[in-house]
């Protein structure tokens, strides 16, 4: 089988897609199948719209070549790749990690928005022109994909009404999740991660953190955006990390700190599986004062131990092979 995967982003640059991508690469050819990647390159600085053309001509030959198609986002790959099936038939399947309409609302606003709030009866309306295209065109993505793979069912219902995606076509392929044994802490370093954007709630944050500093003076703040080697060597050496966004699909940042033993706070509006979820504490992130007590929560070292030694305990671990052969699974049971 001749596999083409779609992807905005690939390694050297950091980010869920590009570790995917680059994981199932790997791992599609050790069980034998040819595998080409489509990501953009110099046409990523033009203007929306225009890097979809210019990506979709480049692709054009990729995609001839290909039998099977897996798409890792919806917008910058999947509508060019939608409009190249139109010339070349061919399946194509999509992995849903995340929700672009969503954040490209709440980005223009600054509205606090959670993802499940924000498709409330009524949203349509409140879309600019540009983010009701957004939103029809994938729905027309979504309408002709093969498969629509989601990494969690919190997102799945959400999304399925909303864009009338077949349930027939829909599958769950969680995240992976491997185990790497580091020792405890030196300090208590609350470790933050991701890109410096308003749903990732980081006003609030600084506020709760600086208040639950007044009672527990040794604890320590930092936030980090770095390439991902030296993103997990430091994450190895903190003591927890905290993920308070307004939502947060498929929180890789979480299933890291899980598999380095480092236990979490994390938003109660998550896409994570209640057995993950309970590893950790669960916040609301529109509240400074659940925030703040959460932090002096985990900084005791009873609650911390316990939370450590439920993480180190838990079993259903996930390698990235076992992960492909979900992949594999369902583009060959993709068609056109």
């Amino acid at each position: 089988m001749k596999i083409l995967i779609a992807t905005g982003i690939f390694p050297p640059e950091i980010g869920g897609p590009a570790t995917y991508a680059k994981h199932l690469k790997e791992e599609f050819e050790k069980n034998g199948y040819e595998v080409r990647i489509a990501t953009y390159g110099w046409e990523k600085r033009l203007p929306s719209g225009v890097r979809h053309l210019v990506y979709l001509l480049k692709s054009l030959p990729k995609v001839a070549w290909s039998e099977k198609i897996l798409c890792l986002d919806t917008y910058s790959v999947g509508i060019p790749i939608a409009f190249a099936t139109l010339i070349f038939e061919r399946p194509y399947a999509v992995r849903i990690g995340g929700d672009f309409l969503w954040e490209l609302y709440v980005e223009r606003t600054h509205e606090s928005l959670p993802i499940p709030h924000f498709y409330a009866l009524g949203f349509y309306s409140k879309l600019n022109l540009k983010e009701k295209t957004v939103f029809v065109l994938t729905k027309f993505f979504l309408s002709r994909a093969s498969k629509t793979l989601f990494t969690t069912s919190w997102l799945q219902n959400i999304w399925s009404p909303v864009y009338g995606i077949d349930s027939h076509k829909t599958a769950i392929v969680e995240n992976a999740l491997e185990r790497e044994d580091h020792p405890p802490a030196q300090k208590k370093e609350f470790l933050w991660a991701g890109r410096s954007i308003f749903l990732k709630n980081t006003e609030v944050l600084r506020e709760a953190f600086r208040q639950a500093n007044q009672e527990v003076s040794d604890i320590e703040l930092d936030y980090l955006m770095v390439p991902r080697d030296k993103f997990m060597r430091r994450l190895g050496a903190s003591y927890a990390v905290i993920l308070p966004s307004l939502s947060e699909v498929s929180p890789n940042f979480i299933h890291d700190a899980i598999s380095l033993g480092k236990p979490f706070i994390v938003t109660k509006y998550n896409g994570l599986i209640p057995e993950i979820e309970a590893l950790g504490l669960v916040v609301d992130p529109l509240s400074v004062e659940d925030l703040k007590a959460k932090i002096v929560m985990l900084s005791d070292e009873v609650v911390y131990d316990k939370k450590r030694d439920n993480i180190r305990a838990y079993a259903r671990f996930r390698p990235w092979a076992q992960v492909a052969q979900d992949f594999i699974r369902e583009l060959e049971n993709s068609h056109v």
